[in-house]
């Protein structure tokens, strides 16, 4: 009798997991399907043409793969902010430790970067900048490949651990991109808006300084022969402060240090030779081969 007992809970417990299982695959993929159909109906509604259709029904079923349906934003907003830079941080802990940018960032300034930064997902052939479009982030590429063409011409292939945008520490508004930037293969991206940028590094000016350092653009997209660098007459009318008041507080402690070392070249700003930490191999954008610097 006890025998019997003991097989009827181990059955029962044995099928109840199962339709529990069931039960769990059945609801996902009726949300899919739910979600799925709404999009079908935007399209309609919308009379979308046909390439531009399938871009959306692919880039739905791409985004459903790596979310499960989740809206990461609407479920952070329900956690206080201590949390919500917590739950960040680990989300882009594989870019903030092992990007060579982000060394010595204090807990504080990790926190307050990985709470800026978005995680983008993209489908092969999905175009991530236009031609002209204005440069408001900076991408670092942490799997899959892309394309950097000009004129429909392929100028560039960049990859994992590659960075595109433009040296911000060097203007004091966004240019305009000289190419067109297109995913080659699945690819996760992480993005940061050029003001999200700024404002966590003037919050962190000890850390600034080593950031724009070590900054390597691997592709430049500014288009620096249609977008001139503003004049330090044009920061002050438009309010651009930021960037000069950084380049200002650069000057004074390279010029202490130079000072101390006895340099008499220490009046030199720091910011105006960025260029001289390129690394070797970086794309020049206005060739169409990588540029070696000696």
């Amino acid at each position: 009798m006890q025998r019997c007992v003991f097989h009827s809970l181990m059955y029962a417990s044995i099928f109840g997991n199962v339709s529990a299982i069931i039960q769990r695959l059945y609801s996902g993929t009726a949300r899919y399907h739910t979600q799925m159909l709404r999009v079908k109906e935007f399209i309609r509604f919308h009379q979308i043409p046909n390439p531009l259709r399938q871009r959306l029904e692919e880039y739905f079923q791409h985004a459903w793969s790596y979310t499960n349906g989740i809206d990461m934003n609407a479920v952070l907003k329900g956690f206080p902010e201590c949390l919500q830079a917590d739950i960040c941080l680990h989300l882009n802990r594989s870019l903030l430790q092992n990007c060579k940018v982000f060394r010595g960032a204090s807990p504080g300034c990790l926190r307050a970067l990985a709470m800026k930064f978005k995680t983008t997902h993209a489908p092969p052939g999905d175009t991530l900048v236009h031609y002209a479009d204005v440069l408001t982030a900076l991408y670092f590429i942490s799997r899959g490949s892309i394309e950097i063409l000009r004129n429909d011409v392929v100028v560039a292939i960049l990859g994992k651990n590659d960075t595109f945008g433009e040296p911000i520490s060097l203007y004091a508004r966004p240019g305009k991109s000289n190419s067109d930037v297109r995913a080659l293969t699945y690819c996760d991206l992480h993005r940061i808006l050029r003001d999200d940028l700024l404002e966590v590094l003037d919050m962190y000016p000890d850390f600034s300084n080593n950031f724009w350092t070590n900054l390597e653009i691997t592709f430049n997209l500014r288009d620096a022969d249609r977008i001139l660098r503003s004049s330090p007459s044009e920061d002050s009318d438009n309010g651009n402060m930021r960037v000069r008041q950084r380049k200002r507080s650069c000057r004074e402690r390279s010029n202490a240090d130079a000072l101390s070392k006895g340099d008499p070249d220490g009046d030199k700003d720091p910011l105006t030779n960025h260029h001289s930490h390129t690394p070797r191999n970086h794309w020049d954008y206005s060739s169409m081969t990588p540029r070696s610097q000696n």
